[in-house]
């Protein structure tokens, strides 16, 4: 019975440690406030104290249908690392509606990656050291790995005809 309860503990541990590795939330001196901070999901968001702003900006977007028809078979080897900012009035705006754009695209979570930054914007935790982001939410779109594109800030036109000008190039 003992080696058992051992064998189970030993188990559960490691996956104890990574679930602590997503969604933390630290205080960030700069902005005098709890953030989220490093690998992330979209869930962590939709609970308070950010789930006021995520959710209403998750449920008004309303990606282009049409557009989304064009970006659809564009998404063949395309991934998308997403770096954002609780702390931040553009990634507050923005953020949840790249999310839902994806999620009309039907992109699987493995397909993209989300990183809360620092008021320095930076998280050397998962490798993002200062020059990497200038601006959050900065939203990287890749093919094959390779980085083939950027959002920054704000869409130029929308987020889907952004993407699309992107993927088309």
């Amino acid at each position: 019975m003992r080696a058992r309860f051992v064998a189970l503990i030993l188990m559960i541990a490691p996956l104890s440690v990574f679930a602590q590795e997503i969604n933390r939330i630290i205080f960030d001196d700069m902005v005098n406030q709890n953030i989220l901070y490093g690998k992330i999901t979209p869930d962590a968001m939709r609970n308070d104290p950010y789930g006021s702003w995520f959710n209403e900006n998750f449920n008004s977007y309303k990606p282009n249908k049409d557009v989304l028809k064009e970006i659809a078979p564009l998404l063949n080897n395309i991934s998308f690392n997403l770096f954002v900012a609780t702390w931040c009035p553009d990634s507050k705006r923005e953020t949840p509606r790249f999310f839902k754009l994806l999620a009309e695209l039907k992109v699987k979570p493995k397909e993209f990656t989300t990183i809360a930054l620092n008021r320095k914007k930076v998280c050397p935790e998962e490798g993002i050291n200062e020059g990497y982001i200038g601006f959050v939410p900065t939203f990287i779109i890749k093919r094959d790995g390779v980085e083939i594109g950027r959002i920054v800030e704000r869409p130029n036109q929308t987020l889907e005809s952004d993407l699309l000008e992107i993927l088309k190039n």
